[in-house]
């Protein structure tokens, strides 16, 4: 779909360079994360629902500041964030539920962000741990943001957007009443991972001796 996974790389601010750290990043032997702006797992997830909501910077934050609000399968919507876990149960990966039982993730060195379907073809099924809601259901249609039909690349601002504004459900695309009756009932996701003292600063976590900022670990 246009942007190239960068282990390390991208942020709130949109695509950034990335870098290897401990066997990440690599393919066929040398560094490509270096070399390459883009977004990771998790900085793809945090990028889209930014700033209405400010989640953490790694999946397994992301999940632990969302774990809250967790979503059974048959009632995923577009929107819903869904995670994947090691055998040790640590989360390793995040990507979007886009509906019709298809994901929209970035998924590994030398590999682009890119929509898959069914579910369990995104990852190893075994590895699927579940998924939550970070904020609201998107009103504005995901399937519209990304059909060939509005153009979507994730390359470009312009579409990007589209997909930003369906996350965070903008005065453009939600009545005010909706907004209203959709916040959360304890402040934002933001104010929530403050009350976890365990939860390092999302901007620490772009350091490069952070782990598991993507999901390397199924064989790029």
């Amino acid at each position: 779909m246009g942007t190239p996974y960068a282990y390390g790389g991208g942020g709130p601010g949109g695509p950034g360079r990335g870098f290897c750290d401990d066997g990440n990043g690599f393919l066929r032997g040398r560094c490509a994360a270096s070399s390459t702006v883009g977004f990771d797992c998790s900085s793809l997830v945090q990028y889209a629902y930014w700033p209405r909501t400010q989640l953490p910077r790694t999946a397994a934050a992301q999940y632990e500041a969302t774990a809250h609000r967790p979503v059974a399968r048959g009632e995923l919507r577009p929107g819903d964030l869904l995670f994947w876990a090691r055998r040790n149960g640590f989360i390793c990966h995040v990507g979007f539920y886009a509906g019709d039982g298809r994901v929209l993730h970035a998924p590994r060195t030398g590999r682009n962000v890119e929509v898959v379907v069914p579910l369990d073809t995104a990852m190893p099924a075994t590895e699927y741990r579940g998924a939550t809601r970070a904020w609201r259901v998107c009103r504005f249609p995901l399937d519209l943001a990304i059909s060939h039909r509005s153009g979507f690349n994730v390359s470009g601002c312009k579409n990007w957007k589209i997909l930003r504004d369906c996350l965070q459900e903008t005065a453009s695309t939600t009545p005010s009443s909706r907004r209203h009756h959709a916040q959360p009932r304890h402040g934002t996701v933001k104010q929530q991972v403050r009350h976890h003292s365990d939860l390092p600063d999302p901007g620490l976590l772009q350091h490069p001796s952070r782990p598991a900022l993507g999901s390397d670990h199924v064989g790029a």
